[in-house]
């Protein structure tokens, strides 16, 4: 969203930039149209046609990098979106085998159910679970340290 908002900003900026550059030479021929014009006026013309080309490309460039990183994001937000909605089902799963888990607990004797298979199939479970969500904080973490 960040990104969003400053390219919102700069393309103001750039529009006015680029119809300052379009009125320059406008300007020179009306006053070359007008009558003989001083030769000091004509370079003081010239450098701001050239200031004003220097910015307008300054802030062509500032877009285009602003655009790229805002593509960029958007590609990682969706590649994050794609592992969530994959840890949603593993977490479904895990928690239909829990349920189960508890419905064969419940209606059988205990020694019929080998709990501490069970148990230890849960554990792995959430073991793997909170190894894929560290990932994704590091990941997050080094990407707000290479921000900042």
């Amino acid at each position: 969203m960040e990104w969003r908002s400053l390219s919102m900003t700069l393309k103001p900026k750039m529009r006015c930039c680029w119809l300052k550059y379009k009125l320059v030479p406008t300007e020179h021929k009306e006053k070359k149209s007008g009558g003989g014009e001083a030769p000091g006026n004509n370079a003081a013309l010239q450098e701001r046609n050239k200031a004003l080309s220097a910015h307008l490309l300054k802030s062509l460039d500032g877009y285009r990098s602003l655009k790229r990183k805002y593509r960029e994001v958007q590609e990682e937000n969706g590649v994050i979106q794609v592992k969530m909605e994959e840890m949603g089902e593993e977490i479904a799963a895990g928690l239909d085998r829990i349920r189960g888990f508890q419905h064969r607990m419940g209606t059988k004797n205990i020694e019929q159910v080998n709990v501490e298979d069970e148990i230890s199939a849960l554990e792995h479970m959430f073991e793997c679970f909170k190894m894929k969500v560290s990932k994704h904080v590091q990941k997050k973490s080094e990407c707000v340290q290479t921000k900042s």
